[in-house]
């Protein structure tokens, strides 16, 4: 029996799952953020090894069995990061078994196209944008965030957010319905009293990627200033997206690109439909692709591939059938009949 791990450790959660040859689900494992650049390189091995570990328990599959373990890894950006994490990896384990360590932004692309070439943007916690062309050339940006000219993740558009709502209340922006929302959701009794938390730092990073849901129910309702940021978000999204199709040379070809993310489930179509017409003036035959389940998923497949088994229609079959439901997203376009 061959038995694959896959690890997909983003900055907010780190998920792990077993699979078999035949696509089998045997095991599945999560625990807490495992992005190095974010919260330092023993603590995000500590927390990709609980992950596996408990994947590995519940399908009875020791670390000597696994045929590889598939480790997408947020902030595996560089080839010394790389180099690095999959050392890190390999003694936590304290086993001889292969261990391929690549960027997470891989494993979102592979869970959501089966052409093995597309690009991918995902937006989260954190921001990025890859692709891969069909002769296997790579590109992907740094995603360093602001010191790399990268505008827009979950949290920045939460803070976004906070700003409108500040400026409204003060008169320098409109009106939106952001203001009570975002007072609300923080619970806070006015902006002043907002203003006073967050300087205090009472609320911190955490409180607020759970604002975003808000900025789309604010936009369904009408409200100009969130829509007004979505539309923003939207082409920068769509302007990253094209920016990586340009870098590979994908302009006449039908890429599909595949939408990776939390900020992706928000309501409505306007975030997507900015994203669309942005990317079709670039490359008018892509397609965009939501992933209906996490990008755990792609480890798998990679890891699969990796030791030579490649993803069939029975593979899909039998990862439709034995997904747990915490890795569903709700959306449709992922794992193609």
């Amino acid at each position: 029996m061959t038995y694959v791990l896959g690890v997909d450790g983003g900055g907010s959660k780190t998920f792990a799952m077993i699979v078999n040859e035949e696509g089998r689900i045997l095991g599945f494992g999560s625990d807490d953020g495992s992005n190095h650049q974010m919260v330092g390189l023993p603590q995000a091995v500590e927390a990709i090894k609980r992950a596996a570990h408990a994947a590995m328990d519940s399908a009875h599959v020791g670390p000597e069995e696994l045929a590889i373990g598939s480790c997408c890894l947020a902030g595996a950006d560089r080839p010394d990061e790389v180099v690095l994490l999959r050392e890190a990896i390999l003694g936590a384990f304290d086993s001889s078994h292969r261990v391929v360590v690549r960027n997470d932004m891989q494993a979102a692309l592979r869970a959501g196209t089966r052409k093995h070439w597309g690009v991918v943007v995902a937006c989260g916690s954190g921001f990025n944008a890859a692709g891969r062309a069909p002769n296997g050339q790579e590109w992907a940006f740094p995603a360093r965030g602001w010191m790399t000219g990268d505008r827009y993740s979950g949290r920045a558009m939460a803070k976004e957010m906070i700003q409108l709502s500040m400026r409204a209340y003060d008169g320098r922006g409109s009106p939106t319905v952001l203001t009570e929302l975002v007072l609300d959701a923080l619970d806070q009794p006015s902006p002043d009293e907002l203003m006073l938390a967050l300087c205090d730092q009472r609320i911190g990073q955490r409180h607020l990627l759970p604002l975003v849901p808000l900025l789309f129910e604010a936009a369904m309702q009408g409200d100009q200033v969130s829509q007004d940021l979505i539309t923003r978000v939207g082409e920068e999204l769509g302007i990253s997206a094209a920016a990586v199709i340009k870098r590979l040379g994908l302009q006449a070809l039908p890429v599909e690109v595949v939408l990776a993310g939390s900020i992706f489930r928000g309501k409505g179509p306007l975030l997507i439909d900015t994203v669309q017409q942005v990317i079709h003036r670039t490359a008018p035959a892509a397609t965009l692709v939501r992933l209906t389940f996490e990008p755990v998923v792609g480890a798998v497949l990679l890891g699969l591939e990796w030791v030579g088994i490649e993803a069939d229609d029975a593979i899909y079959s039998a990862l439709r059938a034995t997904m747990p439901e915490i890795l569903h997203t709700g959306h449709v376009g992922y794992l193609p009949d």
